[in-house]
Parts: C-alpha cells; sequence; structure tokens
C-alpha cells in the first residue's frame, strides 16, 4: 500500500511513508514556503531502500489543512549531510563515496533555484 501521512506537531515534522512495496528511509526536513501561497510546505532529504534504491531531495507541499503526496525533485548520488533553504535557494551537502582522493568519499556542496512552485533548477557545485 502506497500511502503518505505528515503531522505538525510545534515545529517538529513526523512523516510516515511507505513506497512501491519500498520504504523510504527519513532524513533531515525543513518547513519553508516554496510556492508562495504561505503554507509551510515541507523539503527533505530522503533514501527509497526498497524501491528504487536512490537518494533524493522531496518536496510536499501544503494545500489546506493536508501536505500532497511527496514529489522527487533531486535525484543525488549520495547522502545528504546538511540542508537549508534561504532566499530562494535550496543549499545541501552530500557525501559522494566515488569521489575523492583514492575513493574515500568526498562532501560537495551544491546550490539550486526554487522556481517558486515546488521545483527547482538544476543545482550547481560549490
Amino acid at each position: 500500500m502506497n500511502g503518505f501521512k505528515n503531522i505538525l506537531l510545534g515545529g517538529l515534522v513526523l512523516i510516515i511513508a511507505s513506497c512501491g512495496g519500498g520504504r523510504l528511509e527519513q532524513g533531515k526536513s525543513i518547513l519553508r514556503d516554496i510556492n508562495g501561497d504561505g503554507g509551510h510546505d515541507i523539503i527533505r532529504y530522503g533514501f527509497d531502500s526498497g524501491g528504487t534504491g536512490s537518494h533524493g531531495i522531496y518536496v510536499e507541499l501544503k494545500k489546506g489543512s493536508f501536505w500532497e503526496t511527496p514529489s522527487k525533485v533531486l535525484g543525488l548520488n549520495g547522502k545528504v549531510t546538511q540542508l537549508s533553504f534561504n532566499n530562494n535557494q535550496l543549499i545541501y551537502q552530500v557525501f559522494d563515496p566515488s569521489a575523492g582522493h583514492l575513493g574515500q568519499g568526498e562532501q560537495i556542496r551544491y546550490s539550486a533555484e526554487s522556481n517558486g512552485d515546488g521545483t527547482f533548477q538544476k543545482p550547481k557545485k560549490l
């Protein structure tokens, strides 16, 4: 059964999810109005351990007293270690295990500008 449930408790967001028979592992989440409607939308990092086995940034737009089903807006090649949204910019840091000297991995920072509708432009490496 595919389903998502979001519960807002005084600034704390609890997200219970299942995806296509898989499980969406929860990571960092932030609440911000990213589409200009005054609602607190959710931007979060997740890992789909059962479905696609991929990392990504997901957005859930607030509609009235509920949030829409999460949509993956950015595919990633590693685990997000930092996530922030300020001045219409999504800033995130990814640990890429395949990058770095001698394959030891590397922390890489990216910026993606919001399109104002819950989607983002192509990320730029900082």
